[in-house]
């Protein structure tokens, strides 16, 4: 047994996942449930100058 080669399993799920998975991920989940990935200042918190 030992002597077989290792063959990697097709049913086996693989950690990463690939783009078109990732892809797929990002349309099927709607806009307003992204969670705010930090980015980008919201209206209230940026930063504008003070009027003369």
């Amino acid at each position: 047994m030992a002597t077989e080669p290792k063959r990697p399993d097709p049913d086996e799920d693989i950690d990463e996942p690939t783009e078109e998975e990732l892809e797929q991920q990002r349309r099927s989940t709607p806009d307003w449930k992204h969670p705010d990935d930090g980015k980008e200042l919201s209206d209230r918190d940026q930063e504008r100058p003070l009027k003369p």
